[in-house]
C-alpha cells in the first residue's frame, strides 16, 4: 500500500536570527504532526513545504526533524529547493540497516557532525552526519528564499512513527531581508523549537 500525507506550512516560523561576521544566522520551522500509519503499511510518504522568507546565499544549513520513530533505517529523507535542485540525504541502505535503530525526537542533519548517524545505535536528541547519496553541502551557495520541500518515506513494513516538526537552522550571506510574521497558532511550536535549538547548540 502507498500513502501520501501532506502537511504544507505556507508560513516559516521564525526562530532565531543574529548577524556575525557578515553573515546571518536564522532558523525557521513548521510543525508537521502527521503519522506513518500502520506497521503493516509501507511506501508511506509525508511530504511538508516550508517557505523560507529571507533572500541570500546559504552557507550552512542544518535540518532539524521532530522524529519519533521505532527504525530510523526505514526511512528515505529528500530535500528540494525552491530552484529545483533535490538531494537524497538518507536513505534505507539494506547492507547497513540496523534493527530497531530508533529517533525519540528532535535530530539535526549536520553535514559537520562528526558521528555518522549509521554509527549511532540510537538516536536521541544531537547532531548526527547525514551518510545518504547526495550531502546536504548540494545546496551551499544557492539562493536560500523560496518553498523547499522535505519528504521523508517510510519504506519498510513492521515499524512506524511520527513526524512532529521540521526546522532548518542557516548560515546565510544575505542580499535582502524579508521576513514573515508567524501566525498565532504557530507560536507556541515557534518557542519550544526555539528552546530545543539552543539546548541542541550548548
Amino acid at each position: 500500500m502507498k500513502k501520501s500525507i501532506f502537511a504544507i506550512g505556507g508560513m516559516a516560523i521564525l526562530l532565531f536570527q543574529s548577524l556575525a561576521f557578515g553573515l546571518i544566522y536564522t532558523s525557521f520551522g513548521t510543525s508537521v504532526g502527521k503519522s506513518f500509519g500502520l506497521p503493516e503499511e509501507k511506501n508511506v510518504k509525508i511530504e511538508t513545504q516550508l517557505y523560507v522568507p529571507v533572500s541570500g546565499k546559504i552557507r550552512d544549513l542544518n535540518i532539524s526533524l521532530d522524529l519519533k520513530h521505532t527504525s530510523f533505517c526505514d526511512l528515505s529523507i529528500s530535500i528540494k529547493s525552491p530552484n529545483g535542485t533535490s538531494a537524497m540525504i538518507s536513505l534505507y541502505d539494506v547492507t547497513n540497516f540496523v534493527k530497531d535503530k530508533q529517533s525519540f525526537g528532535w535530530i539535526t542533519l549536520d553535514n559537520e557532525s562528526t558521528i555518522k548517524i549509521d554509527t549511532a545505535f540510537n538516536l536521541s536528541v544531537g547532531s548526527f552526519l547525514p551518510t545518504g547519496p547526495n550531502p546536504i553541502s548540494k545546496f551551499y551557495s544557492q539562493q536560500c528564499l523560496g518553498m523547499w520541500k522535505i519528504t521523508v518515506c517510510d519504506l519498510v513494513y513492521y515499524d512506524t512513527g511520527t513526524l512532529d516538526g521540521i526546522r532548518f537552522d542557516m548560515a546565510i550571506d544575505p542580499t535582502i531581508s524579508a521576513l514573515s510574521i508567524p501566525e498565532p497558532s504557530t507560536l507556541i511550536f515557534s518557542i519550544t523549537s526555539l528552546i530545543i535549538f539552543f539546548k541542541t547548540k550548548h
